[in-house]
């Protein structure tokens, strides 16, 4: 039915209180058709108002209504293609069923289902929501759906840069194409809400996952081909963050970090080696931990790409096997399945990046014991990483490694 979009709102709210769906280019009848909560494509031009975002078509108050945009002023065929293609994915295969719910009232979640609903496979009513292991930056949900799992995250906080939701979903997005992560179905840019298609039911991996051979050298052909994918866009840079903190703990005055201080030493030798190897940037994950990875062995992803650019692409294969404490055959298998060669002349710098985790990681922990050195979790986390640094500095391996990479040049190969 057609309503006159020049009523008051109030007439407006009883005019479309039984309609199932809103299709308008009136602004006052979509504000309204938007705060009650119904399904509805606003036609705008290509220079609306400021509310209805600068997005394609997601709608930045309104979680249930779609965009539809002109791509120049005055002509409308584009847009009206759009709205055809709406329809026929967005509104008509919900009709009048009931919108999805979680089992489990929750109001943020709730409202969420609403945005990303269309790509929840049809799924209405109550829904199954099951929360998994949270981080410490967001919220994370397994999704029922009739056409298989979902992924939903939620961040907790604000993006710490204006764009990093946008590399983020940008990276992704490549990282998808080149089937190293799961296709993402919904990403917002502004507040970082993201919802990706898990291969398999198979949930995140464990450190001890690792240590299985065929699962180790998964992981490292993951990586090998994530790093032959081009078009990443930021930067990570570990380097300047481990330089950052030993200067910071150096000025602290830290009785534990002065009384490593030739390794500090050491280290800004190694990091000066591994600068000068001059390896281009490639396309890195930079979260090297093993719930990074998720699925079974032949339906291996990366999942969590807040981190991702371009960097050293040497470092998080590195540091994934320190960080997982790889034993040695493992370890053996993982850098050769990664390199193609065990004897590749990188390798030098592999063993390098390893033991600069260890230091790193056990940085970390020295900070965390500086403020609370009463605390057991962060005095064992600083033992158990001041092992691992150890071990690898008293391997003949290191030293080896070191001379070898003073001499190491990338040849592009």
């Amino acid at each position: 039915m057609e309503i006159d979009g020049g009523l008051p709102p109030e007439s407006l709210a009883e005019a479309l209180a039984g309609a199932s769906a809103v299709i308008t280019a009136d602004g006052p009848a979509a504000h309204v058709a938007g705060a009650m909560g119904l399904r509805g494509i606003v036609v705008l031009p290509p220079d609306a108002p400021w509310q209805w975002g600068d997005r394609t078509e997601d709608t930045p108050f309104y979680p249930r209504l779609t965009t539809a945009r002109s791509d120049r002023p005055d002509v409308w065929d584009g847009a009206l293609q759009r709205i055809s293609d709406l329809i026929a994915t967005r509104l008509s295969q919900h009709g009048t069923a009931p919108p999805p719910r979680p089992v489990a009232p929750d109001q943020l979640l709730a409202e969420t289902l609403d945005r990303v609903a269309p790509w929840l496979g049809g799924a209405h009513g109550p829904v199954e929501c099951t929360p998994l292991a949270q981080g410490r930056r967001n919220l994370l949900f397994t999704i029922a759906t009739p056409e298989g799992a979902r992924l939903l995250r939620l961040p907790k906080f604000p993006p710490r840069r204006p764009d990093e939701h946008v590399i983020e979903l940008h990276n992704m997005r490549r990282a998808a194409e080149a089937h190293v992560a799961p296709p993402v179905l919904y990403g917002d840019t502004l507040d970082g809400t993201l919802l990706t298609a898990p291969r398999d039911e198979v949930g995140a991996l464990a450190s001890d996952d690792l240590h299985d051979p065929a699962m180790a050298s998964a992981a490292a052909g993951l990586y090998r081909h994530l790093h032959q994918t081009g078009g990443f866009r930021g930067r990570y840079d570990p380097m300047r963050r481990v330089e950052g903190l030993s200067r910071y703990l150096r000025r602290s005055g830290d009785s534990l970090f002065r009384r490593h201080d030739a390794e500090r030493t050491l280290f800004e030798d190694v990091l000066a080696v591994l600068r000068a190897n001059r390896v281009p940037r490639t396309s890195c994950h930079n979260v090297p931990v093993a719930k990074s990875f998720r699925g079974a062995v032949d339906t291996l992803a990366l999942s969590g790409w807040e981190a991702s650019g371009t960097d050293d692409p040497h470092w998080e294969v590195a540091a994934l096997c320190a960080r997982a404490d790889l034993p040695a055959p493992v370890r053996d298998i993982y850098y050769a399945t990664y390199l193609g060669d065990p004897d590749a002349p990188q390798a030098c710098r592999l063993i390098l990046w390893e033991a600069v985790t260890c230091w790193w990681r056990w940085m970390v922990a020295v900070d965390n014991l500086h403020d609370a050195p009463e605390d057991e979790d962060y005095q064992a986390d600083a033992d158990r990483w001041r092992a691992r640094l150890d071990r690898r500095l008293e391997d003949s391996n290191f030293a080896k490694a070191l001379e070898q990479a003073r001499t190491y040049r990338h040849d592009g190969a």
